[in-house]
């Protein structure tokens, strides 16, 4: 089975990534498997956002990205991010309602939890989001 569309599902539920992938992409989902000591075969099938290894993967990303420093979210990244090539009225809903999950998430000490809590809160208060690749 291909690894690429379940990491990408992992990944674009929380940053919307765009589904083609860059050779750095690539270079950080493997320096990001390493991370975490899981494989490409670790993630088969839909993911399991329940797997401790999923949200440490979510994590990593969002660090590699900069939507992570020093074990906080960055609301201004997050929002640079998921706003490219959305169309407007999706724009203001992120700059609207990303900074209180990020806030919330934020509360969070583990970086994996606080990637779980960021996704969460991002679909609970943009469910359409899900859905747009």
């Amino acid at each position: 089975m291909n690894i690429r569309p379940c990491i990408a599902g992992i990944l674009s539920v929380l940053v919307l990534v765009q589904c083609e992938t860059s050779t750095n992409d690539d270079r950080q989902l493997e320096e990001c498997l390493k991370e975490i000591g899981a494989t490409k075969d670790s993630f088969t099938g839909p993911p399991n956002y329940d797997d401790p290894k999923v949200k440490c993967l979510q994590a990593c990303y969002l660090k590699k990205n900069g939507m992570l420093i020093d074990g906080k979210a960055v609301a201004d990244k997050l929002i640079d991010t998921m706003s490219k090539d959305r169309p407007k009225d999706v724009i203001d809903l992120l700059k609207a309602y990303i900074p209180a999950c990020v806030d919330k998430a934020n509360e969070e000490k583990d970086e994996c939890e606080l990637g779980e809590i960021l996704r969460k809160c991002i679909l609970r208060k943009i469910p359409h989001l899900a859905s747009q690749h």
